[in-house]
C-alpha cells in the first residue's frame, strides 16, 4: 500500500512539471495495472528532488552540479527539482506546486537536514543521498537502470567530447 501512495503522490507532482506550455502526462486513471492490480505508471522522466532547510552551500553545490552535469542529466531524462524550508526552489515555478512540508514529511526528511532522492521513470524512489550527490554515481545508479539500457540501445550518446 505505502508504494502505491509513493506512486500516487509522485506522479500527482510531477505532472504538475510543464512541457512547452501543456501538462504533459496522461490521466492517472487511464493508466494500466500491473498484474498485482495496482495503476502502472511511466514518466516521461526521471527526477532529483533536493531537500534543504534553507538555500545554502548544500544547495549551491547541488545547483553547480546541474549544470555541470547538464548534457549527462538531459541524456537521462533527469530534471533537477530543489526545495527549501524557507521558501527557495529551482526551478522557480516548483514554489508554487511543491510544498516542503508535505513533501519533506512524505519522504521522511529529518528536520533541518539535506536529502537527495532520484526518482525512477516509473514514479518510485530509487536512491537516496544526505547533503551532497556524487553525480558519476547517480549516472552509473541510472545506467543499471533496466528501462536506461533499452534507452541507450536506441539514442547515442550526444555528451562526449
Amino acid at each position: 500500500m505505502m508504494r502505491y501512495s509513493i506512486s500516487l503522490l509522485i506522479f500527482t507532482l510531477l505532472c504538475s512539471l510543464p512541457i512547452g506550455g501543456v501538462f504533459a502526462y496522461p490521466n492517472y486513471q487511464s493508466a494500466p495495472k500491473s498484474e498485482s492490480g495496482h495503476q502502472y505508471m511511466r514518466l516521461h522522466h526521471r527526477s532529483v528532488i533536493y531537500f534543504a532547510p534553507s538555500r545554502d552551500t548544500h544547495v549551491d553545490t547541488f545547483l553547480l552540479g546541474t549544470f555541470t552535469n547538464d548534457c549527462a542529466l538531459k541524456e537521462r531524462d533527469v530534471v533537477s527539482i530543489v526545495v527549501t524550508k524557507e521558501g527557495f526552489s529551482y526551478p522557480e515555478w516548483v514554489a508554487s506546486i511543491f510544498d516542503y512540508a508535505t513533501l519533506s514529511a512524505f519522504f521522511n526528511i529529518k528536520e533541518g537536514s539535506h536529502a537527495a532522492i532520484l526518482i525512477g521513470k516509473d514514479g518510485e524512489e530509487k536512491r537516496r543521498w544526505s547533503d551532497k550527490i556524487d553525480w558519476t554515481q547517480l549516472q552509473e545508479h541510472i545506467d543499471e537502470m533496466p528501462l536506461r539500457q533499452q534507452e541507450s540501445l536506441i539514442t547515442k550518446t550526444r555528451c562526449s567530447i
